[in-house]
């Protein structure tokens, strides 16, 4: 018996490797917090944490098993937060990732080499060879089987998420899936060892063989699962992202369109521009002549040149917001360098700017004319990306356990606008601030910048 608990255990050196070489995978293509060789030490540092704790945690009685598992799996959330440049929720969801992988990773190796030990009648000496020691406390012998093994799940996986890489898919992890990721890595884990934990049940079996063959399968059965979740929400958000295009692309149309007419309009004028400018050049009374220059302003300020930042979709949206900006007769200022935001997505850009610019421009046309302002800066930082919205107002601002109520007369169907800014900032392990002061409404988002 002693003999079969002890085959039955996967050496608790295979676990951390496991576990790390997991985490790896999923954080590899993340942006670091730190330079490379900070990262490198603090790597090697949880390595030594996850093998520490494991050699720890096998002195402990089997009952405490599920609550060194926790722990395992809190090491984990940690060394990828504190690691990487991620929020809690993608870190949650690739703490879940990297967990079940490990899982599977060492219950196949494990199986291999139960089944080369046990059934393959190779000699003493060869499978000394092969495997580790059984019999040894803590199991610190690393077998070439284990190397073969978790380098060949280590480089399927890491070509996967190269895959995802490729496809710019990095943050696509949404908030609303966390809880049925962690609901399918729980069940996952569950069912996979539960012959492990009780083996005189009707669903269970006492052949170590059959043990392990379960605990691999349904271990791999969870990858599979988390995976083609994933990839449902990938294809949700490419569909939503193609429309978003095509809504982008048709108002870039109707831009290009609206700039040629107004090219027309102002070649048709120009003669008669020609015959203003004499009228004032010969004018004598100061006064007329600066009402006449006046007017003119006033009539070619529709056609002025369009929003060119070096970000195609932030021009669109800009844009698509000049008419009204012109009919409320807001003064704006725009100093952006587009460029800054290439690495964000086109459906975060327009849940950025078209939420922030809309609430802006709504406010403003309520205010004296004289006091409709509304500015937008955008520029880089100390690794920062900062954005800077600001308008005057004057409408009462209201909050509720700390947060910021719409003033608009319909509760139920507004207010989740600096939500979603906040959503899509998040992504990005951002920040959102909004200051109120001297009847200055100020958004200001933080992002780091992504090289």
């Amino acid at each position: 018996m002693d003999i079969f608990e002890t085959f039955l255990n996967i050496p608790r050196l295979y676990t951390a490797i496991a576990e790390w070489l997991s985490v790896i995978i999923f954080i590899g293509f993340i942006p670091k917090r730190y330079p490379k060789k900070y990262t490198l030490l603090i790597s090697i540092l949880f390595l030594s944490i996850l093998v520490a704790f494991h050699l720890w945690a096998s002195t402990w009685r089997i009952n405490y098993w599920v609550l060194g598992m926790i722990l395992v799996v809190l090491i984990m959330y940690f060394f990828i937060s504190l690691t990487y440049k991620v929020n809690k929720f993608v870190s949650g969801h690739l703490t879940v990732f990297a967990f079940i992988l490990s899982e599977f990773m060492a219950s196949l190796e494990w199986q291999l080499e139960y089944y080369f030990i046990t059934n393959a009648n190779l000699n003493l000496t060869f499978i000394n060879k092969l495997s580790v020691n059984l019999f040894d406390k803590y199991n610190l012998r690393i077998s070439l089987l284990l190397i073969i093994v978790y380098l060949m799940v280590f480089l399927i996986a890491f070509y996967i998420e190269k895959r995802y890489q490729n496809r710019n898919n990095k943050n696509y992890f949404n908030k609303g899936d966390l809880p049925s990721i962690l609901v399918i890595g729980v069940l996952i884990f569950v069912i996979s060892n539960f012959s492990f934990l009780n083996i005189n049940s009707p669903i269970t079996s006492n052949n170590p063989l059959e043990i392990f063959y379960i605990r691999t399968l349904v271990d791999l059965v969870g990858v599979i699962i988390l995976y083609s979740q994933r990839e449902h929400t990938l294809v949700s958000i490419k569909n939503l992202e193609v429309s978003l295009m095509n809504n982008l692309l048709d108002r870039q149309y109707e831009q290009y369109k609206s700039t040629m007419r107004s090219i027309d309009i102002i070649n048709q004028k120009y003669h008669d521009l020609k015959h203003h400018i004499n009228v004032i050049r010969f004018e004598t009374d100061e006064s007329a002549k600066q009402k006449y220059f006046d007017k003119l302003e006033e009539k070619i300020k529709p056609y002025e040149a369009i929003y060119q930042t070096g970000n195609k979709v932030l021009d669109i949206i800009l844009n698509s917001k000049g008419e009204q900006i012109i009919k409320g007769k807001i003064n704006f200022t725009c100093i952006a360098d587009g460029e800054l935001l290439n690495f964000i997505t086109s459906i975060d850009l327009v849940s950025i700017f078209s939420n922030a610019l809309d609430n802006a421009i709504e406010n403003l046309i309520n205010v004296e004319e004289e006091k409709r302002l509304l500015k937008l800066s955008l520029y880089s930082q100390a690794n920062l990306v900062m954005i800077k919205i600001e308008n005057y107002y004057e409408n009462k601002l209201r909050y509720y356990n700390g947060q910021l109520l719409t003033t608009k007369g319909n509760q139920e169907y507004h207010g989740f606008g600096l939500k979603s800014i906040k959503s899509s900032v998040e992504k990005y392990n951002g920040s959102l601030t909004i200051n109120t002061e001297n009847n200055w409404f100020t958004i200001l988002i933080l992002i780091p910048s992504v090289k």
